[in-house]
């Protein structure tokens, strides 16, 4: 019973979101944010995904490459003030091919605000280089499937210069596709500090607000 219990109360949001402590982008293992990032869904024979790609995703997947240091930095700063969506929405045939559906995505910010992709001709010259070349790239990877990923721009601010995206803060965003929701909750874990139970001195995930087990409010590491 106690365990059913703690299930049902994971489920229901008992742990909270909380304002995380960011983490050194340097510490941040990339699986662990790929993880956050990516939400997928099927029904039927259809499938939508859709892989969150801010600034912070672009300097800890380069971190670790050749091109670490000051070109991260320049890299990433091309990005200031956006951020990019790799969206699927495709139907699996019988013999496991795909066929791409016309994508149409809106994006719910923290805001409530809801917002379309910008338009090609609208963005800076470095990153129309990086979209184009992260098509093939995806396909190159992935085969069929990789081709068949849209890569959308979005801005980080809303028409009156609010942040509608914050990774470490306790609020969530919603990508539409068709009458698809797909939903993003923060903080990120990969990417805030853990917390501690102060009963028992155990590790968490620093985006919970609470222990599961004792029920006590987490707290900051020192």
């Amino acid at each position: 019973m106690k365990n059913k219990l703690l299930v049902a109360l994971l489920f229901f949001g008992y742990l909270g979101q909380a304002q995380g402590v960011p983490k050194d982008l340097a510490d941040v293992e990339l699986m662990s944010l790929m993880k956050d990032l990516v939400v997928t869904t099927k029904n039927g024979q259809n499938m939508k995904q859709v892989m969150l790609m801010p600034p912070e995703y672009w300097y800890v997947a380069l971190n670790d490459s050749p091109m670490a240091g000051a070109f991260v930095d320049e890299f990433t700063a091309g990005f200031e003030g956006h951020f990019v969506v790799a969206a699927l929405d495709l139907d699996i045939g019988a013999f496991g091919n795909f066929e791409s559906n016309e994508m149409d995505l809106t994006f719910i910010g923290t805001d409530g605000s809801q917002n379309k992709p910008l338009n090609e001709q609208d963005l800076p010259s470095e990153m129309k280089t990086v979209l184009n070349v992260m098509k093939p790239m995806m396909g190159s990877m992935l085969g069929e499937l990789g081709s068949n990923y849209e890569f959308l721009v979005f801005s980080s601010v809303n028409a009156n210069n609010e942040t509608i995206i914050d990774l470490y803060g306790a609020d969530s965003v919603s990508f539409i596709i068709s009458d698809t929701t797909l939903d993003i909750n923060f903080p990120l874990n990969a990417l805030v500090v853990e917390k501690i139970c102060p009963t028992d001195n155990k590790t968490l995930s620093g985006s919970w607000k609470y222990c599961p087990w004792h029920g006590t409010t987490l707290k900051a590491q020192n």
